[in-house]
């Protein structure tokens, strides 16, 4: 891979890179990887809530905002785009979580039930880690 087509690339000890910048490039560079992981991760970009929500179980939590991997352009201000990022982190964050509660990945028809008010408190406490101030439902 050409150095300069890596996005936000870091070219020595010095250089930095803000919140912003990592939120946005994590989803990529865990797809580069060609990992397992990086698959279920992709496949679950078109996950969209459908049918009825589980009536008691935390896991496996649903996607948390489904479409935000759905056409976000350049053109976004910095302040949508922190939103966006956020939302994304937490969306890689629930296959994480749910491939670690269950000892396996999530199918789609899982990530796809909407969430019962546990899974929704569950996943507004996952989005605040980031820094979101506000939950900003779907």
């Amino acid at each position: 891979m050409r150095h300069d087509a890596v996005p936000f690339a870091l070219d020595s000890v010095n250089d930095t890179l803000d919140f912003l910048g990592w939120a946005v490039c994590l989803p990529r560079w865990v797809l580069a990887t060609r990992s397992d992981f990086g698959w279920h991760l992709h496949r679950s970009f078109s996950v969209k809530w459908h049918g009825k929500p589980m009536l008691s179980a935390v896991f496996p939590l649903p996607a948390p905002f489904p479409g935000c991997f759905g056409g976000s352009g350049p053109g976004l201000s910095r302040r949508r785009l922190r939103v966006v990022a956020q939302k994304r982190l937490c969306h890689l964050l629930v296959v994480v979580v749910n491939q670690m509660a269950l000892g396996r990945f999530a199918t789609l028809a899982e990530l796809g039930r909407p969430p019962n008010s546990i899974q929704m408190r569950c996943l507004q406490r996952l989005y605040l880690l980031f820094g979101g101030s506000v939950w900003i439902p779907s």
